[in-house]
């Protein structure tokens, strides 16, 4: 990450780059929003495709801004803690 937030300093005066983050998981084909407190997410999110670009995105995810390395890492530590766990028969 730190290669990514290096490159963007240095073209800063011919470009702004704005990094912003969403974090997902399918869990028991339900998708859940990572950076939003577990049990705390109202929002039913579908996959949808836009039609003029043809890509594909998730309705309703939190996007965050991160500036920095340690605001990416921030991120992916809350949406570790978000993640649902569950007992599985599978070893």
């Amino acid at each position: 990450f730190n290669e990514l937030f290096i490159l963007a300093k240095e073209a800063w005066g011919a470009y702004r780059y704005d990094f912003k983050v969403s974090i997902l998981e399918i869990y028991n084909e339900t998708i859940n929003d990572l950076l939003v407190k577990k049990g705390t997410d109202k929002h039913k999110h579908d996959i949808k495709e836009d039609l003029q670009s043809g890509l594909l995105y998730v309705t309703d995810l939190t996007e965050a801004q991160a500036q920095s390395p340690e605001d990416f890492i921030s991120l992916m530590q809350l949406a570790s803690k978000n993640r649902s766990t569950g007992a599985t028969k599978m070893n």
